[in-house]
């Protein structure tokens, strides 16, 4: 096999099949397809050497181009703007709305990324869903427990932070936990605040009467796309 007939399948395929299928159901997301540039780098580094065939050194101006066309895409993915949803400001939202002791829910479950990315501001919070540390679970997200555990924890706690995919419907691909979760909450405990951030939604929960007074949460005015420094 040539090295053409592998790394240009390798750069055109997973993204024409992702957006192919996302006409029927939304599965597109560019971390999915990042993986194609790996196509994309084998052709520009044999670029130089079949164009050095034919026209010499100034096939040496191939690379520098090519590094120059890249550039701006390369800049966009390290921005909080290349993401679906920001983690960063998911999390700094948490620690302003949460007092040791509150409990903390994940819907769905890989929205717990947040608080493994940035564990300092989650320190205090009480993982409701969660059967025992990550580290020790084999999963990316932990192992959760069954929705009659989860409920019965969320009974005992007097207020629960929750982050969820933004979206006022069901949540994305929920699991019989996430419903037991939605239960509870709607049931016995009231709304103190939602606060959007990028591509996700924190919102405060607590037993009827038990919301904290206007301003004494310190919820922020704004969730900025960017972590403070």
């Amino acid at each position: 096999m040539s090295l053409r007939a592998f790394a240009l399948p390798l750069l055109v395929l997973p993204q024409t099949l992702l957006l192919l299928t996302s006409l029927v159901h939304p599965v597109y997301l560019d971390r999915y397809v990042v993986y194609e540039y790996a196509g994309l780098a084998l052709l520009v580094g044999a670029a130089p050497g079949a164009l050095g065939r034919r026209i010499g050194a100034r096939a040496l101006l191939v690379v520098p181009a090519a590094l120059l066309l890249l550039l701006p895409t390369e800049l966009h993915l390290r921005t909080p703007q290349a993401r679906p949803d920001d983690l960063a400001a998911a999390a700094r939202v948490v620690r302003q709305l949460g007092r040791p002791g509150d409990g903390v829910l994940f819907l769905p479950s890989n929205r717990r990324e947040s608080a493994l990315d940035f564990p300092g501001d989650y320190e205090g919070l009480w993982d409701l869903a969660l059967s025992g540390p990550v580290a020790s679970s084999g999963r990316l997200a932990g192992v959760e427990l069954n929705p009659a555990a989860i409920s019965a924890r969320m009974l005992t706690v007097r207020r629960i932070v929750a982050v969820r995919t933004a979206g006022s419907g069901p949540v994305p691909e929920g699991t019989r936990q996430d419903a037991a979760m939605l239960r509870v909450l709607a049931a016995d405990f009231r709304v103190c605040a939602r606060i959007p951030v990028q591509g996700l939604l924190v919102t405060s929960y607590a037993r009827p009467g038990d919301c904290p007074a206007p301003g004494s949460t310190g919820t922020p005015p704004n969730a900025r796309s960017s972590r403070d420094a």
